[in-house]
């Protein structure tokens, strides 16, 4: 079918309602686009659908979804992101978040590491997202 009639929005209706029927099971759904622009888009009519589930459901419209991309659009660490391309990006990551990189640098504190990584491993559970749609954006 042609972009714009509303394909996709079909879809997340209809998995979100149906999840909505079970909550004693929740229900786990990956939902893969080809490029970002388009994970976007979905994350914006999923949001908009979350928005008026909450409208006319309640709280009870519970929901958590997350876009993920690659390490060049998520990474918020500005040392790595100086990296001029995506595989330099994901190496400069590697380098500060591998285990054993984060192992030598428990023991030695001039061993770089990400900050923001470590931070978010020391919030451990209290990191989890409270229920909405969520994507990164700039600026």
């Amino acid at each position: 079918m042609p972009t714009g009639t509303g394909k996709t929005i079909a879809l997340l209706s209809l998995i979100t309602s149906y999840t909505l029927s079970k909550p004693q099971s929740p229900i786990k759904l990956i939902y893969c686009t080809r490029t970002v622009h388009e994970m976007e888009k979905t994350l914006a009519e999923l949001r908009l659908l979350h928005d008026y589930m909450v409208k006319c459901i309640g709280p009870a419209a519970k929901m958590l979804a997350l876009g993920l991309s690659s390490r060049k659009n998520l990474c918020v660490n500005q040392r790595v992101l100086a990296a001029e391309n995506r595989d330099s990006v994901d190496a400069g990551c590697r380098k500060l978040t591998a285990s054993w990189v984060r192992a030598l640098a428990a023991e030695n504190p001039n061993v770089p590491s990400c900050e923001f990584f470590e931070q978010y491993d020391r919030a451990g559970s209290a990191a989890v997202l409270p229920p909405g749609v969520y994507t990164l954006q700039r600026g």
